[in-house]
């Protein structure tokens, strides 16, 4: 199955709900989107045994999509809350998480602005939506996920790496710019360099963050 990019079907990253909306509403299986990896992300994966992330623990899946990573938590039982600013994918993913029997909470809301229930959160899962943002809103984007996250809570943050050398999709970061968005109120106990999974002939090269609230 072809991976189909945002680029593919006429539409420029962007961070605003009509974006994500057109691009779900034409893009119906999860395994043409450049990020879908089956099972969990092996640096999720990692992190969790490594930062000793417990199941039990209340997770909120910034940007989940079509959810894949937000059913994953669950089957290994997280309390998991999955967000996305497409209504569309969400009402598909809620009704994939009735037939496959998960018990996920699924909301179609802005991480920046709407009411998110659920929290606080242990964990923060961001797998691909910081990187999406307008730099004019990443500094918003850091005091709401302060904001949603419990005393000591962490982020699990995903983005492209400054080493890429593609061109186009989400902003590519050095872990300095990371660093000035989030070490204000966090603290960064992991870098790691790695791929970004999913669907694309090739891996981009990507940052790995694990951040902890300091407040």
């Amino acid at each position: 199955m072809s991976t189909t990019r945002a680029s593919d079907l006429g539409l420029s990253p962007a961070d605003h709900p009509e974006h994500w909306e057109r691009y779900y509403a034409q893009v119906g299986e999860a395994e043409r989107m450049p990020w879908y990896c089956a099972g969990l992300d092996p640096d999720v994966e990692r992190a969790l045994d490594a930062h000793r992330i417990a199941p039990g623990a209340r997770v909120l899946d910034v940007g989940t999509g079509p959810a894949n990573h937000a059913f994953e938590l669950a089957r290994r039982g997280f309390r998991v809350t999955g967000i996305d600013l497409s209504p569309s994918v969400i009402e598909r993913a809620r009704a994939a998480a009735r037939e496959l029997g998960l018990d996920v909470s699924l909301a179609a809301v802005d991480v920046l602005t709407g009411a998110i229930v659920g929290g606080p959160f242990d964990v923060a899962l961001d797998r691909g939506c910081f990187h999406c943002l307008f730099s004019r809103v990443r500094d918003g984007y850091a005091a709401r996920i302060d904001e949603l996250l419990a005393p000591g809570g962490r982020l699990l943050l995903k983005t492209f790496s400054h080493e890429d050398e593609g061109t186009g999709g989400p902003h590519r970061f050095h872990p300095d710019e990371l660093d000035a968005v989030f070490g204000g109120r966090f603290e960064r106990l992991e870098l790691t360099k790695t791929i970004y999974q999913g669907t694309m002939p090739e891996k981009p090269k990507a940052l790995f963050t694990v951040w902890r609230k300091t407040a």
